[in-house]
């Protein structure tokens, strides 16, 4: 993605192309509060989200295409807010269901390893992939 088709993202799209798929506004805000963040700083948020994501930009990340991600980003996410009716109307996940979500990622990414040959070697990861895609009657619909 060059400068001028980010600076064409809308939020929802900056959103989707940013997010891994599926995330939601209040598994994003989930993870956050779990840090201890107040579920109401939406901006410090947005903030430390642009500045971490991994961006596959075509061209040297500035600061004010952090900035401009930021602001995309905050939108999407007060948008969402303001169409449930406020902050108190948030769902947010508890820290097992945090620990459960990182959990299955982690099954995914190292079956997906597997499938390419990868030896998994750490027993609870292994497990945790046998319990998700190997004891399914020998199907792998999860995928």
């Amino acid at each position: 993605m060059n400068r001028k088709q980010l600076r064409s993202l809308t939020p929802e799209e900056a959103w989707k192309f940013f997010n891994a798929e599926g995330e939601t506004v209040e598994g994003f805000i989930s993870e956050f509060v779990d840090d201890g963040y107040e579920m109401t700083d939406i901006k410090t948020m947005v903030r430390i989200f642009a500045s971490e994501t991994p961006i596959t930009l075509e061209h040297p990340v500035l600061q004010e295409d952090i900035e401009f991600l930021a602001g995309l980003f905050e939108k999407h996410i007060m948008d969402h807010i303001e169409k449930i009716g406020g902050f108190d109307k948030l769902r947010l996940m508890t820290h097992d269901e945090l620990m459960k979500r990182w959990d299955e990622g982690v099954a995914d990414l190292f079956y997906a390893m597997e499938q390419r040959g990868y030896i998994i070697k750490n027993p609870r990861i292994k497990q945790m992939v046998e319990e998700k895609y190997h004891r399914k009657g020998g199907s792998c619909s999860n995928v």
